[in-house]
């Protein structure tokens, strides 16, 4: 007896890129609105006082930590992709597909976060204590390394 193979397509297996895309959708949109509420925050872009530096720690720290849910959710779709096609359930052609759909999509949301996290990265330090701007500038260059988040 010979087993058929129901092949699905991209519109029965569109909960492969919508759910992610959801996900990545408001993940960038929490990120954002954390970075532009600490840039209003610190009234006008400057850090002043310990407590100023430790709203922007915070931002950092989620966008971090955002970015690694995001990379995590990345593979596991991809994983789970692979897996449909070796299983043959989904040729590779749609999964391709999936993949694309989620980078076209999730690209233009990462760009517009870039403009948030500018607003960070480009704070103004005016303080007597000399520690306080030698923290954020710390700050900034752990942010581009790979980490969890910034040590406390």
């Amino acid at each position: 007896m010979t087993e058929y193979l129901q092949i699905m397509s991209y519109g029965e297996t569109w909960y492969l890129t919508v759910i992610p895309i959801f996900i990545a959708v408001i993940m960038h949109i929490s990120n954002m609105n954390r970075m532009k509420s600490t840039y209003r925050e610190l009234n006008g872009g400057v850090i002043r006082t310990r407590e100023n530096l430790k709203l922007v720690r915070d931002a950092i720290n989620l966008s971090m930590m955002l970015a690694i849910i995001y990379i995590s959710m990345f593979v596991i779709l991809f994983l789970t992709i692979a897996f449909f096609v070796f299983s043959r359930k989904i040729l590779i052609l749609t999964g391709g597909g999936h993949l694309f759909v989620f980078g076209i999509v999730t690209l233009p949301l990462g760009l517009w976060g870039r403009t948030a996290e500018r607003l960070i990265k480009t704070l103004k330090v005016e303080s007597e204590d000399p520690v306080i701007e030698k923290k954020y500038k710390q700050f900034l260059m752990q942010w581009e390394q790979p980490r969890l988040k910034l040590p406390d």
